[in-house]
């Protein structure tokens, strides 16, 4: 019986692949407690955020803990194996301590991940799975991660994502003081972002619900419940468990039913949860493998007569061994330059063919694209 860590995170699995094997808070405890009545998996702690998910486990073998990973979350074998990474001994209590502090973030060195971790361990304590290893292991997790921010200048630059979209509206618009600013939403990063944008006194601040932002009233949208609780069943079937309806964290998923009074349903081919829209204004969820064609099915449904009324093009090239930021005042100076084309980056990592890249394009209209492209290429 040894120490190990298995997880995947936003260096080896683009998000499509990430998205598959992460975890919601409400369901944290249950599967810790099926994990741990698993066989060979005698501790167990669960690390889920949005750039990574990483089981923390005492047990005979990491097979272990990724045959659990795959059947619970019912994956056909080797879908999610070819990205995974697993640390024995030594090696898992050093990738502790790198995780805890900020050393393996997509920022470096940004604090948040140290409250996830210290929320994980906390989850698997209340769940009984938390044992004296595990245990030792995230208190001096912790304590490296404290002498580490206050022994280093790491915490001297930018080190959120929330800091960092500050900096980009700085750079955008100038004086924040100067700004109004109105976020659209209610999750955490919203919140966030929302307590940086007020340490710089905006002129303006709110933070809206989109049926605040639309003026109308939430209710529960019945064709949304349905989908939901259809979702739910099928979930407890592929278990061989009880759908029970009543339960508090079925309960609190219903809350994904209650949609802007008027909203019309915008169908979710990946599991059901549904988008919703209100006149032109659509919502969709942030993950890409469920919003391209969700946005897509949008499109064809309302806007098609407005399809290919222009003549339109797109070109992109590969650009590997550089950051988005690097390419920003490059991206800003075609959009100025051509006001009738847009700029695009779309990061990937672990491309089968290019690697870790990023897709950088240009399109609008035809007659520029090419132009802007040619300075694309030469900046």
């Amino acid at each position: 019986m040894a120490l190990f860590t298995l997880g995947i995170n936003h260096r080896t699995a683009p998000l499509s692949v990430r998205e598959q094997v992460a975890f919601h808070a409400e369901e944290l405890r249950r599967a810790l407690g099926d994990l741990a009545g698993h066989g060979r998996v005698y501790e167990a702690a669960i690390l889920s955020t949005c750039n990574r998910t990483e089981i923390y486990c005492q047990a005979e073998s990491p097979e272990y803990a990724l045959r659990w990973l795959t059947e619970y979350r019912h994956l056909p074998d080797g879908e999610v194996a070819p990205y995974l990474y697993a640390h024995p001994g030594r090696e898992a209590v050093r990738h502790a301590f790198r995780v805890a502090s900020g050393l393996d973030s997509m920022v470096l060195g940004e604090p948040q991940i140290l409250g996830q971790m210290k929320e994980a361990a906390r989850i698997a304590r209340e769940a009984g799975s938390l044992g004296t290893t595990l245990n030792k292991l995230f208190q001096q997790s912790f304590s490296v991660a404290k002498d580490v921010r206050s022994g280093t200048a790491i915490g001297a630059n930018v080190v959120s994502m929330a800091a960092a979209s500050v900096h980009l509206a700085e750079r955008i618009f100038g004086n924040i003081a100067e700004q109004s600013v109105l976020f659209i939403g209610a999750g955490e990063m919203i919140g966030l972002c929302a307590t940086h944008f007020a340490a710089q006194a905006p002129r303006h601040l709110e933070d809206v619900t989109a049926a605040a932002a639309l003026g109308v009233d939430l209710h529960m949208h019945p064709q949304a419940r349905t989908l939901i609780e259809q979702r739910m069943r099928e979930h407890s079937e592929r278990k061989n468990e009880a759908f029970e309806p009543t339960r508090a964290d079925n309960l609190q998923r219903l809350q994904m039913a209650c949609l802007p009074q008027g909203a019309q349903i915008i169908p979710n081919p990946f599991n059901r949860i549904p988008g919703f829209s209100v006149g032109h204004v659509h919502c969709f969820p942030g993950f890409p493998i469920m919003t391209w064609p969700m946005m897509e099915w949008v499109l064809d449904s309302y806007y098609t007569p407005w399809q290919h009324l222009r003549d339109w093009c797109e070109l992109a090239l590969i650009v590997s061994g550089r950051q988005e930021a690097v390419l920003t005042a490059l991206m800003q100076h075609i959009e100025q330059q051509w006001p009738d084309v847009k700029v695009f980056s779309l990061p990937s990592i672990n491309h089968p063919v290019y690697g870790s890249h990023i897709e950088l394009g240009v399109k609008g209209a035809k007659q520029s694209v090419q132009a802007a492209f040619t300075a694309l290429q030469q900046g």
